[in-house]
């Protein structure tokens, strides 16, 4: 067998104002055959959003700009694990989080993001 991981980042506000919050939610799947192990899950905010809280099945750590989620030591065939990180928009425009997937047997990350538009109300 083979572990198959997908995962969708999808975020709860869009648009949000300047200092607003939005929280992305990262549904990770596997569609494989066998469990996936050694999960991790990375979250990095790209131009100006500034990450303030995040929840998921394994404990995080915020360092900078970037939330990082322990390894998921075990991912079974049609499984699914939710992350989440709360993120707060500081400067208007296009601001984008990148969030990163990894596993035992596919150590090249996946990668995805996912743009939220922040407005400043004048």
């Amino acid at each position: 067998g083979v572990a198959a991981l997908t995962f969708s980042v999808v975020d709860s506000e869009d648009p949000i104002e300047v200092d607003g919050l939005t929280e992305y939610v990262i549904r990770v799947g596997n569609q494989g055959t066998k469990p996936a192990s050694n999960v991790r899950v990375t979250a990095t905010m790209l131009g100006d959003l500034q990450p303030v809280d995040a929840d998921g099945p394994v404990e995080h750590q915020v360092e900078n700009l970037t939330v990082s989620f322990d390894p998921l030591a075990r991912l079974a065939p049609t499984e699914e694990a939710v992350f989440r990180v709360q993120a707060r928009g500081r400067r208007e425009g296009d601001q984008r989080v990148q969030v990163q997937v990894t596993e035992a047997e596919q150590q090249t990350p996946v990668t995805k993001e996912e743009v939220t538009r922040v407005y400043a109300d004048r």
